[in-house]
């Protein structure tokens, strides 16, 4: 929920990528890895609420029901240290190596079952990209179809044939359409990020879900396998 600018910690945590549950009147990290701990931690120093998180108890107890997105998003970027890969599994993804509007997508792919690679949120200037571990190309596709069904047709990967990675793309709807062709900017590319923190919502909400269908397409398709 989001009242006259403020976001909730609810939803700033998900849209980001971290592992918080609420307690009480605070939220706790135990679930989280000791890498994205230290990183919440120094985006609270940022903050000046450096008090607000307990390192003993891992218990945050934030001084307000939520805070403005662009500050939560700028402590992070100055909280970040340098970037760097990551093993695919959802306990050790490193939020402080992925830019802000894409980690919460990596994160809650990865606990779907489909581990990324190297990715960009395009930093307003191109596409938002996703990449896989050469072993796991064949995950491309699968990725490609988790977007397009969570989102009715309108999330794409676009990538080609026995391609590693691909780009993030929107399909804009009727009246979008319908608006830029009034306007004459019916080809204008604009690379506008916030629609990637949409997509982190909606793949947390399913995550459980896309869980399982993930373990199932792979089984169809090692079935596959096996009768050639």
């Amino acid at each position: 929920m989001t009242t006259e600018g403020i976001t909730t910690w609810e939803r700033l945590f998900v849209r980001y990528g971290f592992m918080a549950e609420r307690e009480g009147n605070g939220f706790g990290f135990r679930a989280e890895n000791r890498a994205n701990r230290e990183f919440f931690g120094r985006i609270c120093t940022v903050m000046e609420w450096s008090d607000c998180f307990d390192e003993r108890t891992l218990v945050f107890r934030p001084p307000a029901d939520g805070m403005e997105e662009e500050r939560f998003r700028e402590a992070m970027d100055k909280a970040r240290h340098g970037r760097g890969d990551f093993p695919g599994e959802p306990d050790r993804i490193e939020l402080s190596c992925l830019d802000a509007y894409i980690a919460g997508i990596v994160r809650w792919l990865t606990y779907a079952g489909i581990r990324t690679g190297q990715s960009c949120d395009g930093h307003g200037r191109r596409p938002a990209s996703l990449a896989t571990e050469r072993a796991n190309a064949a995950d491309i596709p699968l990725l490609d179809a988790v977007l397009a069904l969570v989102s009715a047709g309108r999330w794409r990967l676009t990538y080609s044939y026995d391609a590693t990675g691909g780009e993030l793309t929107v399909r804009p709807s009727t009246a979008e359409m319908r608006e830029r062709a009034d306007r004459g900017r019916l080809r204008e590319r604009t690379y506008e990020r916030e629609w990637l923190l949409d997509v982190a919502e909606t793949l947390y909400a399913r995550r459980d879900t896309l869980r399982d269908l993930v373990a199932r397409m792979r089984g169809v398709a090692a079935a596959g396998e096996e009768r050639q």
